[in-house]
């Protein structure tokens, strides 16, 4: 096969039951000159043996086995080292593309001599019922300011918007130009080591970009497959909520708009990863709330206003910066006892 157009790297870790149906809408893209790169992280079923099986069928396909597993942020790094194509594409492995999606996403690039496209996804929210992310404004076109706008609201959105972020911070929705990759040297940190590896990765991208596209095209197909492992509570986040805090600023900067943006985020998944830890089946639950309320990043943090939350975001701040875990976790639990009432 001659240079690939686009290189999909897909991580693989524990998907036997879905790997046939993420590379089928892969090997019957209208864009035939793609390079699948599939990363066995050492998974401990068969996906391994069905990797190799789906290279014999198609000479696109790249297979690297991990001798160790490293999580999703370094299976990435590694079909990085040997993807060759002009540009480059993230899809998780239990997922699917539209069947033109490398297409379109390269046509828009190469029309626009693009370093960057992004579209949207869809969601199966339940068995099939789909729920469709559509961008408002259409399609656009992006450069300078423009850029760097888009990079503030994927980190947060401005003081007045209500919605914690307008833009998702998936790498699964790019294409990316891949040697703006790598002659910036950009690789994934760890996800056990940082939360939130996509945005470090995307932002560090998109800041050394000169033109992005952004299509009104779900392409990505969101499968929920259960309970994900990304919904459930993981008492070391708290710590790499921080150390991705740490990170933005030195991306950044410590700007007083770029400190909003960031701060902001970081509450946000706070609040979202207490209200897991309510929801979870953990034991002591109190114990955890507390280590989070004393910790210094509060400092830090207490200067941020969300004036234009809903009551329960405002309220939720509040008493973390007043610091009553009992009266916090109560309310956690009320409110997410009423959301689920609301949903039936």
């Amino acid at each position: 096969m001659s240079k690939p157009l686009v290189s999909v790297i897909v991580p693989c870790y524990n998907v036997e039951k879905y790997l046939d149906r993420c590379l089928e809408s892969l090997i019957t893209q209208t864009l035939s000159e793609i390079e699948i790169v599939l990363v066995d992280d050492l998974s401990p079923d068969s996906t391994p043996q069905l990797c190799d099986k789906w290279a014999e069928k198609d000479d696109r396909i790249k297979v690297v086995h991990k001798k160790k597993n490293g999580g999703l942020g370094f299976a990435r790094n590694s079909g990085l080292e040997v993807a060759s194509g002009e540009y480059v594409m993230f899809l998780d492995s239990d997922d699917t593309y539209e069947p033109d999606a490398c297409e379109k996403m390269y046509q828009a690039a190469i029309t626009e001599a693009a370093d960057v496209v992004t579209g949207n996804f869809i969601t199966e929210v339940q068995p099939n019922i789909w729920e469709t992310t559509r961008n408002e404004s259409g399609d656009k076109i992006l450069d300078g300011n423009g850029i760097r706008e888009y990079i503030l609201d994927v980190i947060a959105s401005a003081p007045y918007i209500g919605p914690d972020r307008l833009y998702p911070v998936s790498v699964c929705l790019l294409l990316m130009k891949k040697s703006i990759i790598d002659d910036n040297g950009i690789r994934f940190y760890s996800e056990r080591e940082v939360a939130s590896e996509d945005t470090l990765f995307k932002i560090s991208f998109l800041k050394n970009c000169r033109k992005m596209v952004c299509l009104d095209f779900p392409f990505y197909h969101y499968f929920l497959n259960g309970a994900s492992l990304s919904h459930t509570f993981k008492p070391a986040i708290f710590d790499s909520l921080k150390t991705l805090r740490a990170k933005l600023i030195e991306i950044m900067g410590d700007g007083e708009e770029e400190l909003l943006r960031i701060n902001r985020f970081i509450i946000s998944d706070i609040r979202m990863h207490i209200t897991r830890l309510v929801e979870s089946k953990q034991q002591n639950k109190l114990k955890f709330v507390k280590e989070i309320l004393n910790d210094d990043i509060w400092r830090d943090l207490s200067s941020y206003k969300p004036e234009y939350y809903g009551l329960y975001g405002r309220m939720f701040y509040n008493l973390c910066l007043w610091n009553t875990p009992s009266l916090l976790l109560m309310y956690a639990w009320s409110v997410s006892k009423m959301r689920k009432m609301i949903r039936r």
